[in-house]
């Protein structure tokens, strides 16, 4: 949810600098960019939580379950967010039509983030399984100053530079925000390394190709 804000928060920022042309573009990229994203989300959040919770208190099961679920959301997000960022333009004139073209590059920063929003949000299906909404509260409030400062040093170059600086935060939360999640239950760096590293290095190929 953290992140859904900190994509809406920057409406108001963009609308007094820029003008409402620039936050129909922006909202309307925001939009599109979560579609994939968020029904992955609804999809696997019940089932994840409820199957963690049973065993939170087996800590090494715990992380073979999710580390391994972290693995099949990898494997479907990244390939989407390559996608995004590749076919942004045509993505866009099927949905929108041929006057969205400024909406379709800003759709290839946010839609490249696309896939990391999805390893990103498994860091909320922890702390609820963990039963530590207090950390969960924790690291919401220290992402949102992120987001925020990001968004506004984004500001200063554009609504493109927006997109590109939450995309960029996006990126560098990742790994700490799941790091912090999994501390209870002593996840590593390493196992998540080696749960995404194949995924994305496949997608990243694949793109250039």
């Amino acid at each position: 949810n953290i992140i859904i804000i900190n994509t809406q928060k920057p409406i108001t920022l963009i609308g007094r600098k820029y003008g409402s042309d620039q936050i129909g573009y922006y909202q309307r990229a925001v939009y599109l960019s979560k579609i994939a994203s968020d029904t992955l989300t609804m999809s696997l959040t019940n089932v994840a939580v409820t199957t963690l919770s049973k065993l939170r208190n087996e800590p090494d099961q715990y992380r073979r379950f999710y580390l391994k679920g972290l693995s099949i959301i990898s494997f479907v997000g990244m390939p989407i967010s390559i996608f995004m960022f590749i076919m942004s333009r045509d993505i866009v004139r099927v949905i929108l039509g041929p006057k969205w073209d400024q909406t379709a590059i800003i759709f290839s920063a946010l839609g490249l983030s696309t896939g990391m929003y999805l390893i990103y949000n498994t860091n909320g299906l922890l702390h609820i399984s963990l039963g530590r909404s207090d950390r969960f509260k924790k690291w919401a409030i220290i992402a949102a100053a992120i987001y925020l400062v990001a968004i506004l040093i984004g500001l200063a170059i554009g609504v493109m530079g927006v997109a590109i600086a939450y995309t960029t935060a996006t990126f560098l939360l990742v790994i700490p925000c799941l790091l912090y999640a999994g501390r209870p239950i002593g996840l590593r760096i390493i196992e998540i390394l080696s749960a995404l590293w194949r995924f994305f290095f496949a997608a990243t190929i694949a793109g250039v190709i």
